[in-house]
């Protein structure tokens, strides 16, 4: 998608108005909006989601956009109070790109298998379900998911995705 200005001066007014004491934000862009409209002092605290470095240690990390992007991801991540992300080794990736690692908290994806396995929450034929929620889109890699859960016993599992998007 492209950027679009008018999208943004609506949720900087959205977030002017309503003054949240904290502003959740994934994703690039939304993270810029977050921490832009604490530097404007619309909102106390912001805690980024999903933050990751791989936009930026890619093979096209060299491309103009890439360096700008880190440039602006660098100025702004001063105004994240924290940064939530699922992997250890972000934390020294970040460090190594010159972001301040102490404010990255890492909280892994993923069940408690013991716990919800051995409460065996079935369908109707007996089979564990697996509910996978979220945007039906080529980017989200749902045929990875689609290939990986071919390997289990179809016996004992079932796979439902719940969500809209191209490849409904």
């Amino acid at each position: 998608s492209s950027f679009d200005v008018g999208s943004y001066i609506k949720v900087f007014n959205i977030i002017k108005k309503i003054k949240p004491d904290v502003i959740h934000s994934q994703l690039y862009f939304s993270n810029n909006i977050a921490r832009l409209s604490k530097f404007f002092r619309f909102h106390k605290k912001v805690i980024i989601s999903g933050e990751r470095t791989n936009d930026f240690s890619s093979p096209w990390k060299k491309e103009p956009f890439c360096s700008v992007s880190l440039f602006i991801d660098k100025t702004l991540s001063k105004y994240s109070d924290r940064i939530l992300t699922n992997n250890q080794e972000l934390i020294i990736n970040f460090e190594k790109l010159g972001f301040n690692a102490s404010k990255i908290k890492v909280i892994y994806n993923g069940i408690d298998t013991k716990k919800h396995l051995e409460t065996k929450q079935y369908i109707n034929d007996d089979k564990f379900i697996v509910c996978a929620v979220g945007r039906l889109e080529e980017a989200k890699n749902l045929f990875y998911l689609l290939s990986q859960f071919k390997m289990l016993d179809t016996e004992k599992f079932k796979l439902i995705i719940v969500g809209d998007g191209r490849l409904k």
